[in-house]
């Protein structure tokens, strides 16, 4: 049976990362599970997410210099919930960050880094 991995990140700014990690996992037989694969659905897409982190056997977390869209209503981005919903449900979470003082597209850099700086 083939090991899911949910790979969350914020979206246009690692999508290079993104897809290249999710071709040498599917290349290496893992099922992965991200948010382009989603189709147009009714459910929210909060929910979506955190409902395909719960059945992931693994994840991976993929961090540069935002913080993610906070959906109305939620407390945090949805980039957060997912990490979150990954640490309560106690899966083997990889994390990737990107070093505090790498060079970075400004467009790519959220004004106020406090909410992406914090402990996790």
């Amino acid at each position: 049976m083939k090991k899911s991995i949910y790979v969350s990140s914020t979206f246009e700014d690692l999508k290079e990362c993104r897809s290249a990690l999710n071709a040498a996992l599917r290349q290496m037989g893992y099922e992965v599970q991200c948010m382009e694969d989603y189709l147009a659905t009714d459910q929210r897409t909060v929910d979506r997410c955190l409902k395909d982190v719960d059945q992931c056997d693994f994840y991976v977390g993929i961090f540069a210099k935002r913080y993610g869209w906070i959906p109305p209503g939620e407390p945090a981005s949805i980039t957060e919930l997912e990490y979150r919903r990954a640490r309560e449900r106690e899966k083997v979470c990889l994390l990737f960050l990107l070093e505090k003082n790498a060079q970075w597209p400004l467009q790519y850099v959220d004004s106020d880094t406090a909410k992406a700086n914090r402990d996790a």
